[in-house]
């Protein structure tokens, strides 16, 4: 059972225009006047933050600048993911306009691993490039950076994660250690974004033209699982409209191949759009999805775009039969108290992280799961709320040859004869943390009664998309409601119904809990239900419904 948690409210002001349940959630979240709603409820792209506001973007662009003019090659590197294939593509396409030699290397995930490195310093000699530009990593490459000082290489590092130790760069763009900058939460290529806007302010181009590129910014913010606050709302914002609309040819066809047809949303990209570029990185080459994007040729794209398709079906097949052995495994030793640590021959390390996810999702509990070869062990980690997956690798540092990662994921690497050890010390470390953050939560904005739900409030929790970490779908809370009418099963094992409560009657579905409807007596069961509020798909004219994610039946008499 899930733990609800309601948030207490806050006192914000009055707006006249504005419901008053919309203003409540926006005060729980941290938006206390008038003035910081409107400006969430109506995002601008004049609240993009003045990206001279990095210490470093002065010069790093006047060395850009000065690589442009003597036509020196530059040379982007990229890691392998979406984030930093979608910031390479971006900064080739830009430094193209500006009349630049761009150059891109992006890393094999199993032959190289992640990180800026020697080899792509390499290549930059090779290409004749005496000025590097890392994206969505570099800030941790401090091997890689002492190489290129040594071979009198200058880099610029983009970006976005954290670091414990200054790099030895030529510059340094990067919002979780740059004090001067106000929003910490930008993608690796929203930090591109931000040198690309610096490089247009400088050569007085016209801003407009750097916009064209929001709709690779917000895959990248999306599908990397940042928060869609601050800057990035504006960011995902006007990157959704212009992704509905994209000039890419290669997105144009991607978006064809993987036949969505309807507006795209936050949910396309996390779950459709940025897996099929991810894919390629994970279990090919990441090489195929920056030349999706930067590709002219409708041949090419269309082609591209097909190959994409079928290898993110592979990654998801890969995918399913190792979370059907991890399943197997769990249901036959038990679900585990605090922690599920699994390691086996042959599972897929680009696909491991994804699966680790998944059981975190299934069964609440931190998943740490290791890809095992003759000798060694490489592993990924995902966690649940007040959960500190880092913590939990530092803790078990003494048997790591290497680890890296955050609050909710990681990365590791270990000798095969220590997994037994490490289970251990993963086990001890979660024991430190209270049995409760072990129980699924479901946290609620407010308690609303059923007449507050009309079409005014549709349009405003509209207004609250992209929604996503950060800035979730609105949830709310309504208790003693009555069930009336018919429920029925619709759709493969969806529950359709109808409550009421103080003669205000709602439309609901609660999908996956058709078996429900047995326990259900109309007119009789009274539910407390938890829900978001959405645009009825079926009605003829637009109109709410409540889709359930939780419900309580009451015993007869509370």
């Amino acid at each position: 059972m899930k733990r609800w948690i309601v948030k207490n409210p806050k006192e914000g002001p009055e707006i006249d225009r504005i419901p008053g349940p919309i203003v409540q959630i926006l005060s729980n979240r941290g938006y206390q006047t008038e003035a910081e709603i409107t400006r969430f409820l109506y995002p601008s792209l004049t609240q993009l933050n003045d990206p001279f506001l990095f210490q470093d973007m002065e010069k790093a662009i006047d060395r850009i600048q000065m690589a442009i003019r003597n036509r020196e090659p530059i040379l982007i590197f990229g890691d392998y993911d979406v984030d930093g294939v979608t910031g390479t593509a971006l900064l080739t396409k830009i430094l193209s306009q500006l009349g630049g030699k761009p150059v891109y290397y992006l890393p094999h995930r199993i032959r190289e691993g992640y990180g800026f490195s020697r080899l792509g310093v390499d290549y930059a000699l090779s290409c004749g490039a005496r000025l590097i530009v890392t994206v969505d990593c570099g800030i941790t490459g401090h091997d890689a950076l002492r190489y290129a000082q040594h071979q009198k290489i200058d880099v610029i590092v983009c970006d976005h994660h954290t670091a414990t130790v200054s790099p030895t760069a030529f510059a340094v763009l990067d919002p979780k250690v740059d004090p001067g900058y106000p929003y910490p939460e930008l993608s690796g290529c929203g930090v591109a974004f931000k040198l690309a806007q610096g490089l247009y302010i400088k050569e007085k181009r016209p801003i407009e033209e750097l916009y064209q590129y929001l709709d690779l910014v917000a895959i990248a913010t999306i599908a990397d699982v940042c928060p869609l606050n601050g800057e990035n709302r504006v960011i995902t914002h006007f990157g959704l409209e212009l992704l509905n609309r994209t000039r890419n040819l290669g997105l144009k066809k991607l978006i064809e191949v993987a036949n969505l047809q309807k507006e795209i949303t936050s949910y396309h990209v996390g779950f459709i759009i940025g897996p099929r570029i991810n894919a390629a990185g994970r279990i090919a080459e990441a090489k195929k999805g920056i030349k999706l994007l930067l590709t002219d040729d409708e041949k090419e794209a269309e082609l591209l775009a097909s190959e994409l398709n079928r290898i993110n079906q592979d990654r998801k097949d890969i995918e399913d039969q190792i979370l059907n052995e991890a399943k197997m495994v769990i249901e036959a030793e038990g679900i585990p108290d605090r922690v599920i640590v699994l390691a086996r021959d042959g599972w897929h390390e680009g696909v491991i992280g994804i699966v680790a996810s998944r059981l975190t999702d299934e069964y609440y509990r931190p998943a740490f799961l290791i890809s095992l070869t003759e000798e060694r062990g490489k592993g990924s980690a995902r966690g649940i709320a007040g959960f500190d997956v880092f913590g939990a690798l530092t803790a078990a540092a003494p048997v790591l040859d290497e680890f890296g990662g955050h609050r909710e994921a990681g990365g590791f690497s270990l000798k095969r004869e220590k997994i037994c050890r490490l289970k251990e010390l993963l086990e001890d470390y979660a024991r430190s943390f209270p049995a409760e953050i072990f129980q699924p939560r479901l946290f609620i904005d407010t308690e609303i009664e059923l007449g507050e739900i009309n079409s005014s409030l549709l349009d405003y929790l509209e207004r609250f998309e992209p929604t996503g970490t950060g800035n979730p779908s609105p949830t709310f809370l309504t208790r003693a409601v009555t069930l009336v009418g018919y429920p029925r099963v619709v759709g493969s094992d969806h529950l359709r119904f109808a409550v009421i409560k103080n003669n205000h009657h709602q439309q609901a579905i609660y999908f996956g809990h058709g078996a429900l409807i047995e326990r259900l007596e109309v007119g009789r069961s009274q539910l407390d239900i938890v829900y978001t509020v959405v645009a009825d798909p079926v009605a003829a004219r637009k109109r709410p419904i409540l889709k359930i994610k939780d419900l309580r039946i009451r015993d007869v008499g509370e």
